[in-house]
Formats: structure tokens, sequence, C-alpha cells
């Protein structure tokens, strides 16, 4: 379905989700809540491979009490820079474009899946979470519709030896 093994200890497996998503699984897993877990795995993501161009915002829901951006308390993730890297070199996004989702937003989302923030703004969907902190940390950055996703793919996801 797209994910590669992030990690793996002795309580658990973790992995990354090409959408950004990360699913531990326990090493003691009941057989009933794991099937549980991969009906709804299936669900978000199919039975086969990723697709790319399904509805970014599927999982985002209005919720009330947004933050606003503090840009002087704003970081990049190291995924959410090679995103932007990746969109500038597919589509010409500008940093410009990033500033101003997060300042001037449309929409703001909460999405429960991931336990973000959305910005939404234009072509863009900017996820942010907020540390203990109050440092803003953008984890990725998504495009905003399906049709952008189609012309503007992901690489395939490099899986790690099982």
């Amino acid at each position: 379905m797209g994910a590669t093994r992030e990690s793996r200890t002795s309580d658990h497996v973790a992995y990354r989700f090409p959408d950004g998503a990360r699913r531990l699984v326990p090493t003691n897993i009941a057989p009933g809540r794991a099937r549980q877990m991969l009906a709804e795995t299936q669900e978000r993501y199919g039975t086969g491979r990723y697709r790319a161009n399904t509805d970014p915002l599927r999982s985002a829901i209005e919720k009330p009490g947004a933050p606003v951006v503090d840009t002087a308390r704003l970081a990049l993730s190291r995924h959410a820079r090679e995103r932007f890297e990746l969109m500038a070199d597919q589509a010409n996004l500008r940093a410009l474009e990033l500033r101003d989702a997060v300042q001037y937003p449309e929409r703001v989302l909460w999405s429960p899946m991931h336990c973000s923030w959305l910005w939404v703004r234009g072509r863009i969907i900017v996820a942010v979470v907020i540390g203990d902190d109050g440092a803003f940390v953008i984890r990725t950055l998504l495009w905003a519709t399906e049709e952008l996703w189609e012309q503007n793919p992901r690489p395939e996801p490099e899986a790690e030896p099982a």
C-alpha cells in the first residue's frame, strides 16, 4: 500500500506512508485488532499500490480554535524541505506561495489522522504541527487537488528491505 518500514523495536514496527502518515503496529497485536488496522489502512490507501491522486483533504475536518502561525517560530521538517524542492521542480512552487498559505490561508482544517493543522491556499496544503514549546513545524506540503497530484506525482518510494 505504499508504506515503508521506518523502524522496528521489541514493542512495535513503525510504517511511514507516502502521504506522511505514520502507523505503529504493536508486535503483540491481537488478530482482531490486526484485521481492524488492516481494514482501516486498506480503506484509506486501497489494496494495491498507493495512489497519489486521491483527495488530499479526505480526512480533514472543520475544527474551531485554529492557531495563527507565528512565522518567527516556523520551521520546515526535512521531509517538508524535500517536498518543497520536489514541488518547485515539478510545478515552480515558490516560497512566496508557502508563506502566503500559512499567513493568509483560504481555509484552515484539522487532520485527525495526522494530528496536524492544514493551511490551504491556492494549489497547496501546508500540514503543520505545533510542538510542546509552541513552535510551528511544517510537517509536509501537499498539492490541493487530485488534478495537481496527477500532473505532479511523487516519485515511487524506495522500500526498505524486509
